[in-house]
């Protein structure tokens, strides 16, 4: 394969995911979970064009050495560059946006839970390796900013490191929805166990109603009748028995 061969089939490529980044983007706002989905291939985009190929190719295309029927939006300067700000920018206004929904979710689970202190402390923890995984993704950057002599984090990398942020959150959501359907289960269980003493202290209420009513109205009881105390036993064998 000669260089300007793999110079189109590179360019061909990365056109398509230009293109199919385009219209995932401007539909993001209805299709959050395919915008997400595709993140991945934007980070492959992002690292062409930050790469030297992505120089080359570029050069070579001022120089007039590709086809002029090849499909070259992804070798404009400007077109790549805004469309990869344009997803950061979305990137984060949608993590936001599930952080502040993940945080007032947690809040709730919170007060779900506190009542087992083994779940809340499951939950605690689960917070605490959330500010750990936090905090070792601040200093892996600042390592990675000191070692290439940057201000800021290239396209791909801020990328990368926003997405790590929403799973590590979204990890903690799944942990915490996990304790907050076990604290649900001890509560039902809570009730139902009410529940069936309710029942059986309103059965115990009916019975000793009837047998309060059975004297009130004067209700004469023989010896072999059923005892009014609802015992089963015959009267003369039980509350009769002399």
């Amino acid at each position: 394969m000669d260089k300007i061969t793999e110079v189109v089939k590179r360019v061909t490529e990365m056109e398509g995911i230009y293109d199919q980044a385009l219209k995932i983007i401007d539909n993001a706002e209805n299709s959050p979970e395919e915008f997400l989905g595709f993140q991945k291939e934007l980070m492959r985009l992002a690292d062409y064009y930050s790469s030297q190929d992505w120089k080359d190719d570029f050069a070579l295309d001022e120089e007039g050495k590709l086809p002029q029927d090849l499909k070259r939006g992804v070798l404009s300067e400007d077109g790549v560059y805004n469309l990869l700000e344009q997803n950061k920018e979305l990137l984060k206004e949608r993590g936001n946006e599930g952080l502040e929904e993940a945080d007032e979710t947690l809040d709730q689970i919170f007060e779900m839970v506190k009542d087992y202190p083994d779940l809340l402390q499951k939950l605690v923890d689960a917070q605490n390796d959330y500010a750990n995984k936090l905090e070792c993704m601040v200093e892996a950057t600042k390592q990675q900013l000191a070692e290439s002599g940057e201000d800021i984090l290239s396209d791909k990398d801020s990328v990368a490191l926003e997405t790590l942020q929403y799973k590590a959150k979204g990890e903690l959501c799944e942990i915490a929805e996990q304790l907050l359907r076990e604290a649900f289960l001890r509560k039902q269980e809570t009730y139902e166990a009410q529940e069936k003493k309710y029942k059986e202290l309103e059965s115990e209420y009916r019975r000793l109603k009837k047998m309060e009513t059975r004297y009130e109205v004067g209700h004469k009881v023989y010896s072999n009748d059923p005892c009014p105390c609802g015992s089963g036993k015959k009267y003369k064998k039980c509350c009769g028995k002399a």
